[in-house]
């Protein structure tokens, strides 16, 4: 199994948690940490972003409580984990394609933290760039 068909299927079985109960039969907490922790570890700084704070399945529900809740609630946590899923789906499909973590533009400058990938050599992580626009 690929990493990619990996993270779909952990991502499959986190929608079986939107209903807040988190049936143990389809990811019970020792699945979701492993699959979390090994995601993590192997991916740091492309998984999506609730795996910095939803260390446990309870932590995930909670963040999901968070999302929505009472009427409509279902979809909007659904959502929630697609979209979380979707750059890091498509990172491990078809790499990283972009050339910054950040850009900004406030007060006529563009501010860009690169990513250390764009350069073999000479600078090192998060070098802080800001360009002067006019």
């Amino acid at each position: 199994m690929t990493d990619l068909d990996r993270a779909i299927k952990f991502k499959e079985k986190l929608h079986s948690l939107i209903d807040l109960v988190g049936d143990d039969n389809i990811l019970s907490n020792q699945d979701y940490v492993e699959e979390r922790n090994y995601f993590v570890n192997n991916y740091k700084g492309s998984v999506p972003k609730f795996f910095e704070n939803c260390r446990t399945q309870s932590d995930f529900i909670n963040q999901l409580r968070i999302v929505a809740s009472g009427g409509g609630s279902w979809q909007a946590r659904r959502e929630f984990i697609e979209k979380s899923f979707a750059d890091f789906l498509n990172f491990l499909e078809f790499g990283n394609s972009s050339d910054y973590n950040e850009a900004t533009i406030s007060d006529n400058q563009i501010n860009i933290i690169l990513q250390k990938e764009v350069f073999s050599q000479g600078l090192s992580d998060n070098n802080f760039y800001n360009y002067g626009m006019g």
